[in-house]
């Protein structure tokens, strides 16, 4: 692919493009399939490594340096290496039988471009992501069998042009499908797969070093409670205690029910009432502390064999969530009654060990947790975090709602975007604050 052509080419991988648009390492490209975005690393230095687990760690370590790369990914005995994390569609169509034994090209429509992968004997032997119209001259000369797959917004040039799905065959790009098939930070990978090697002492030891200076900070902090316990304080003067009222007690934390919403909206993201607004065009969902607020488009008069619903369908459902519908057109909004969200009384917590316990939680939901910003007055902490992912599951919100049920926080906003033809979740986001204190002071 031409470098001046896809301006999401990174500057790094520009310099390294000969004259025949080949590249002599793995290429990182941002792209997007039906508005979902995701990064797509191709033309990957691969090997394949046998032998005892010393051995295979030594061996893809020595792999990756020699390239200079810091992500890797192991499949069985194949192992590829990237300078960046992303997903590979080599590794996938190298694994599926269905399309390697039977097709001599693999063509994946994205949303502004054409992933093109030629096979020789079921392997991989190039990849490259070209514009739709040097994509259809490629086809139009290309004498081989061709996978044709289901993909982005540039399907409709290619059914234009006769090349459509014939290959039921899904790549994936995202969510926990494409997991197997991503790029991983070259340690992470290591401890994952029990593959030990040198090179992870260094991180285990400024671990165990920091947590060996957490511990005995906090021991002498707590050997300095009990002198501090002794002090007596002045018991005030009768007139000092009539002058001044006593003044009451603030909370340690403001607006705390953040476990509450989520226990409130977990049904209503979820579960039949969901499915059947979505069969109404369902757009998005977006959420506050008191409201949550469904909009879409409305289909009237419509065939029951396709997807929507007309305006007395529409009715029907709202009535029975208990919503409240406005239509506007050919588009409609239904709101639920307030979110009930009673503020509770939980401390804070420590912020290192909240952060980490959120950050395992958004592992474990296979969504991803990213702290916005921080507010910090050397005591206690106000964070701002998100939870952000394409896949909304009950276990999910209800492992959540646990995990802040036991928090001092309060819910900010979410918001659910969907694909109102395909009726599947494209993301989801739900942000709250976060109080937090430190164990520790300097």
């Amino acid at each position: 692919m031409d470098s001046t052509s896809n301006p999401k080419l990174s500057e790094s991988y520009r310099s390294i493009i000969d004259g025949h648009g080949a590249t002599n390492e793995a290429v990182t490209l941002n792209l997007s399939i039906n508005g979902t975005a995701f990064d797509l690393v191709y033309n990957a230095r691969d090997d394949a490594f046998d032998g005892s687990p010393g051995q295979i760690a030594a061996g893809i370590v020595n792999f990756a340096n020699h390239y200079r790369c810091g992500y890797a990914l192991l499949l069985g005995k194949d192992c590829w290496v990237s300078a960046n994390s992303g997903i590979s569609f080599q590794a996938q169509i190298e694994s599926n039988k269905e399309i390697n034994q039977r097709y001599d090209l693999v063509v994946l429509p994205l949303d502004d471009s054409v992933y093109i992968a030629e096979l020789r004997d079921g392997f991989v032997s190039s990849e490259k992501v070209q514009p739709v119209e040097q994509a259809l001259e490629f086809l139009a000369d290309y004498a081989g069998s061709k996978a044709i797959l289901a993909g982005g917004k540039v399907s409709k040039a290619l059914d234009a042009k006769k090349y459509s799905v014939n290959c039921k065959a899904r790549i994936f790009y995202t969510g926990n499908d494409a997991l197997p098939y991503s790029f991983q930070s070259l340690n992470w990978l290591l401890v994952k797969n029990k593959l030990f090697h040198l090179r992870l002492l260094i991180p285990l030891a400024i671990f165990l070093c920091v947590f060996a200076f957490l511990i005995i900070v906090a021991m002498k902090f707590q050997t300095m409670q009990p002198e501090k316990a002794e002090i007596k304080p002045q018991l005030p003067s009768v007139a000092e205690a009539v002058v001044q009222p006593k003044m009451p007690m603030l909370p340690s934390n403001l607006k705390n029910s953040a476990g509450q919403v989520l226990q409130a909206i977990s049904p209503k993201l979820t579960g039949s009432g969901l499915d059947f607004l979505r069969t109404c065009r369902l757009k998005e969902i977006t959420i506050n502390s008191s409201h949550l607020i469904y909009r879409g488009n409305k289909m009237d008069n419509t065939d029951m064999r396709l997807i929507g619903c007309g305006y007395h369908r529409l009715w029907e459902v709202t009535q029975a969530l208990s919503l409240q519908l406005a239509v506007d057109g050919y588009n409609w909004e239904a709101k639920s009654k307030n979110i009930v969200g009673t503020a509770q009384a939980t401390p804070r917590t420590d912020f290192i060990k909240t952060m980490s316990r959120l950050k395992f939680l958004g592992e474990y939901i296979h969504w991803q947790f990213d702290i916005i910003n921080a507010k910090d007055n050397g005591k206690h902490q106000e964070v701002r975090v998100a939870f952000s992912g394409n896949n909304l599951k009950k276990q999910a919100l209800d492992a959540m709602t646990e995990v802040f049920m036991s928090l001092s926080a309060k819910f900010d906003n979410g918001r659910l975007n969907f694909n109102s033809d395909s009726l599947e979740l494209v993301n989801a986001s739900l942000e709250f604050t976060v109080f937090t204190a430190s164990e520790v002071y300097p």
